[in-house]
């Protein structure tokens, strides 16, 4: 996304910021390719998040954590940003 746009997006609330990246073609791209997961985005994001609905980013800051890492590594993977170091999301 262009700058604005980013800061814009950024600026959501991350559910909101969920459910738009989950329509959005390029990240299915990126969940098939890079984590070679062929189902539908939002059950790879809850999944990921270790959560049971998007409204869960909003409260549980792990599963934010988790979110956040997975849109950045999108956006590397897109060219938007330099690739992210590595995480631990174990929790």
């Amino acid at each position: 996304m262009p700058g604005s746009l980013r800061t814009l997006f950024g600026g959501l609330p991350a559910a909101q910021q969920a459910g738009m990246l989950c329509n959005e073609p390029r990240f299915a791209d990126f969940l098939r390719k890079v984590h070679q997961f062929p189902g539908e985005p939002r059950a790879f994001v809850l999944g990921w998040c270790n959560i049971v609905s998007r409204r869960d980013l909003g409260t549980d800051q792990n599963a934010a954590a988790r979110f956040q890492h997975l849109r950045s590594e999108c956006d590397a993977w897109r060219g938007a940003i330099p690739k992210p170091a590595a995480a631990n999301l174990s929790n």
